[in-house]
């Protein structure tokens, strides 16, 4: 399977085995309702390096393409491990986000800032690009 980053989706290369991450509403959502967290939450909380968050967006990144071999999230902690660790699956997701950035209007929360998708060791925005820069 190849990744198309037109749709938004990125490859992820894993012991000769290639997984495509592709960002899917339905499977946000049903993340959002297991967690009770909105998505710039959850992206917030891997920013900080919350490894179960990490583990259940890489599991939502799944589903589009893996949904049979990732039926849990339980079940992507292994390929983590495998793809390098957080920092390979960190690197992953922040080109998840590059492909999904649209140069069209932005959402912004209720105190008018756009929500944060920077996900790195200190979620710090002040480190996170343009999309056209990326």
């Amino acid at each position: 399977m190849v990744a198309n980053p037109e749709r938004g989706e990125v490859e992820l290369a894993v012991n000769g085995d290639v997984f495509v991450l592709k960002l899917s509403m339905n499977a946000a959502v049903v993340l959002q309702k297991k967690t009770g967290k909105t998505m710039g939450q959850l992206l917030r909380d891997c920013s900080d390096l919350d490894f179960d968050a990490i583990r259940n967006v890489t599991w939502m990144l799944l589903q589009r393409h893996h949904a049979e071999r990732f039926k849990l999230p339980d079940s992507v902690g292994d390929l983590i491990d495998e793809a390098g660790g957080v920092q390979r699956i960190a690197d992953a997701l922040i080109k998840v986000q590059a492909v999904n950035a649209s140069e069209g209007p932005t959402v912004t929360g209720r105190d008018g800032r756009p929500p944060s998708a920077q996900i790195g060791p200190t979620g710090d925005d002040s480190t996170s690009k343009p999309a056209g820069s990326v």
